[in-house]
């Protein structure tokens, strides 16, 4: 198998469209390096040639773009539905070359072209045939068969997810197999299978596409999680920095696991694992998640054994890990003829085409370098009668231009021969003559068998291959003329000799120079490798050791919590305590305050009694004194009459006096109680506001 790879990658490298890129490239560094004779020469001499190859090479000019919006976008470009100029309908593909550039797969792009083109050419029925591919400054663009009946999550999303019958479900699983049997007998493995990269032609088969993921099973390189996470493996998750040294992280058996969870969305409507990214990922590396099956779906026994032998955790373990044949001998597809399937068995659903561009069925979403050398092809492949007849004419035509070229050649020689000594660059360019008469004559029969093998498919073809003729023959022409100019000087010879001697050791310096980075970058990845391997485990350490912290001031911060909690239960059981014998105090002292203003009332009320019954007593008595007492006749000296107690004096103004402090007395309690009173009035008010 891998020998036979190593010849489709000889096979392409060497073909006409690969050596044009080949050319180009070369022409490009060329004219950027430091300019020298032998430089300045190549670039003088193949400057028309470069001008010409760009003017007939194929590019997005030569399409017209059906649909302005595109119905499949991805992260490195997208796909739109276009028209060539014979009114054939393709699906375009656009994919930016500097994000592609900048991915760590470098070579993706030029797998996908390598599988495409080597289906196309052996008529691989399960995968979409390649028109063509071509690249500009911007992009590359490849140019393939438009699977009209969309996908097969256009199908699930137009069915509302319901699930499919075991007999649907049956045929599209079973298609699958052997295009991904088909794609691991080639030596890639897909890893990114999933009902969106699964087309619907026009007859209703599947077809097995966006192979841009696709990478060699035998590589040696660093191996990545790459796809879509629902549909990814276990041990696709866990190959992140894995040493390719020590084996391997994951080989084919990782499109068998794909092929069960797509089988197990057409059953139940949806996949086993679902959820976030890092949920999904988290589920598939815990060995103690199993995949589930819902009691709402009824399915057979087989089809359970099924669906858990593709999705066994353990590789080692998994259906299909031993070879295909395996999957192929289980009973849930004992009804199935494995050779005739494509033929015989009735897809589910038929798509109806209404016309050839007819996009009902897909989902709408809402450098200047040519680093990418090889990638140009454009299939020549027609079987037309008439074409057959001028093809035979134009290789007469080519051998007779040929053999006059070679007379022209002779000619020259022989006037070189007679003005200098005979060169080896004369023989050499017989031999490589020759050498080019043969390719030519077996290309030729080779396009020849072709053209008798597919007759009914390439009728329309025969106008671009007369025009693509044509140039050939313009361009062999003008290969011509350079080589008449070329040969009419003495010395021009000699020194596109020494040129190419030059430009061969320049590019071994050059290659020589690209192992040794090469081997430096080597060193300087598997040094980046280690690095982020101890990267890993210092942050592994790092969060282990902040996990603990972060537990330790949980913890912490949950007694604070609940100690404040408790203090904050005790000051709001104290206050409400403090604020009850606030209350009951105030209370008592309101009631308090009360019974002293009405004992002050009382006692005023008394004493107002008092002072009248005394008031009425005394004029009692001054009535009874007044009318009882005697004359008493004063007599003597007027000293005598001052010593005499009564001197100056009545009784009746000693008692009037006496009354009148008596009365002075009351008075003055009266008011002190009234005094009192407004005081407990005054704190009764404060109170009522406090």
């Amino acid at each position: 198998m891998i020998h036979l790879k190593q010849q489709h990658i000889i096979q392409q490298l060497t073909a006409k469209d690969a050596l044009i890129d080949a050319l180009i490239s070369l022409y490009h560094n060329a004219t950027k390096c430091q300019q020298n004779d032998n430089l300045n020469k190549f670039i003088q001499l193949y400057k028309p040639v470069y001008h010409d190859i760009l003017k007939s090479k194929l590019s997005i000019k030569d399409f017209q773009i059906i649909h302005k919006d595109s119905f499949a976008e991805g992260a490195f470009g997208k796909v739109t539905i276009v028209k060539s100029k014979e009114n054939d309908i393709y699906a375009m593909k656009t994919s930016n070359k500097l994000k592609l550039i900048n991915q760590m797969d470098r070579s993706s792009p030029m797998e996908e072209r390598l599988i495409m083109s080597i289906t196309t050419d052996q008529n691989d029925h399960w995968f979409p045939r390649l028109h063509a591919s071509f690249q500009d400054e911007n992009n590359l663009y490849l140019v393939m068969e438009y699977a009209s009946g969309g996908d097969l999550q256009g199908l699930l999303e137009r069915r509302s997810f319901k699930p499919f019958t075991e007999q649907e479900a049956k045929f599209y699983s079973a298609e699958l197999i052997l295009a991904v049997e088909r794609l691991h007998q080639l030596g890639y493995m897909h890893r990114d299978i999933k009902p969106g990269n699964i087309f619907i032609d026009k007859t209703g088969h599947i077809k097995l596409g966006d192979l841009g993921s696709c990478i060699s099973i035998d590589t040696n390189d660093y191996l990545f999680m790459v796809g879509t996470m629902p549909y990814v493996s276990p041990e696709m998750c866990d190959s992140e920095g894995s040493n390719p040294v020590d084996g391997p992280a994951y080989g084919p058996e990782v499109d068998w696991w794909s092929v069960g969870i797509v089988l197990y969305e057409l059953l139940y409507g949806d996949t086993p694992f679902t959820g976030t990214d890092i949920k999904i990922q988290m589920s598939l590396l815990n060995p103690k998640v199993e995949v589930q099956f819902s009691p709402d779906v009824n399915i057979s026994t087989e089809a359970k054994d099924l669906l858990s032998s593709l999705l066994a955790k353990d590789k080692e373990k998994r259906l299909g890990y031993c070879g295909v044949q395996e999957i192929k001998a289980h009973p849930f597809f004992s009804s199935i003829d494995w050779d005739t399937i494509r033929n015989s068995a009735t897809p589910p659903f038929i798509p109806t085409i209404t016309s050839p561009d007819d996009n009902d069925f897909q989902d709408d979403l809402n450098d200047n370098e040519y680093p990418f050398i090889g990638y140009t092809y454009i299939h020549r492949n027609t079987n037309d009668s008439e074409l057959q007849q001028k093809t035979n004419n134009d290789t007469e035509t080519h051998q007779q231009e040929i053999e006059r070229l070679q007379q022209q050649v002779q000619e020259l020689k022989s006037q070189l021969a007679l003005q200098a000594q005979p060169e080896t660059k004369a023989s050499k360019l017989d031999e490589r003559l020759l050498q080019l008469e043969k390719k030519e004559k077996l290309k030729l029969q080779d396009q020849i068998a072709r053209l008798k093998q597919d007759y009914e498919q390439q009728l329309k073809k025969v106008q671009q291959e007369r025009a693509s003729l044509q140039a050939s023959f313009h361009k062999q022409l003008l290969e011509k003329e350079k080589l008449q100019a070329a040969l009419e000087i003495n010395h021009a010879s000699a020194q596109f000799k020494e040129t190419i001697e030059n430009q061969q050791q320049e590019l071994e310096k050059m290659t020589s120079e690209i192992q040794d980075k090469t081997q430096l970058y080597e060193q300087q990845i598997k040094s980046s490798q280690q690095r982020i391997v101890e990267l890993q485990e210092e942050k592994k350490i790092c969060i282990e050791h902040l996990s603990k912290e972060h537990e330790t001031k949980i913890n912490d911060l949950e007694a604070n919590i609940q100690r404040l909690k408790d203090k904050l239960e005790y000051e709001a059981e104290k206050s409400n305590k403090l604020k009850e014998k606030c209350k009951q105090k105030l209370k008592d002292q309101y009631q308090d305050y009360k019974l002293l203003i009405q004992q002050s009332r009382d006692e005023s009320s008394s004493l107002k009694q008092q002072l009248a019954k005394q008031q009425e007593e005394q004029e009692k008595r001054h009535y009874g004194q007044k009318k009882s007492l005697p004359h008493v006749p004063i007599t003597g000296s007027s000293s005598a009459r001052l010593n005499s107690p009564g001197e100056g004096r009545s009784i009746l103004a000693t008692m009037w006096k006496r009354d009148r402090d008596s009365l002075r007395t009351v008075q003055q309690a009266l008011e002190d109680s009234e005094d009192q009173l407004a005081f407990a009035k005054r704190q009764v008010l404060r109170l009522k506001k406090e």
